[in-house]
This record gives C-alpha cells, structure tokens and sequence, in this order.
C-alpha cells in the first residue's frame, strides 16, 4: 500500500480532508497514492506537514515503503519473464 495512503488511513481521513489539511486537489492525492505521479518537493512539506511529521521523517518513510515494494515485487517480475 502507499504511504500517503496508509496514513491517510491511519489518521481516518478521507481525501478530501487531507487535501484540505495539505492544500493540496483530491486529484493530486488520489494519483499519488496511486503511484501514477511522484510527489515534487513543495507537495512532500506540505503532506509531511499535515500529518504532523518532519519532512526529513516523512521522506524516509516513503523510501522504506518504495524499498519494501520492490522487494515484494522483483520476484513476481522475475517469474513474468521466464518462458
């Protein structure tokens, strides 16, 4: 699951309430937790901050779920390719 997402769920928050707590569009949110698009540097303070972290924290947080992603996808990948 994403991050952003798994927070969100966290807090119990729909969108709409983190996006009015990050000010940021519903739009944005639903594409980053669905991966389609990656945060830029002002939306990575402005989520941070609506979830009471530090950037720095939230950053690391995003990157150990991308690393666990990868982990848990590789071997799925790799089976897809074998004829």
């Amino acid at each position: 699951m994403n991050e952003i997402k798994r927070l969100r769920l966290i807090h119990e928050w729909s969108l709409r309430t983190l996006a009015k707590r990050a000010k940021l569009s519903v739009g944005v949110l639903i594409r980053l937790e669905r991966g389609q698009t990656l945060p830029n540097e002002v939306n990575l303070f402005k989520l941070a901050g609506a979830f009471g972290l530090e950037p720095e924290a939230f950053i690391v947080m995003a990157k150990q779920a991308v690393a666990n992603t990868v982990k848990q996808d590789v071997p799925t990948l790799v089976e897809s390719l074998q004829p």
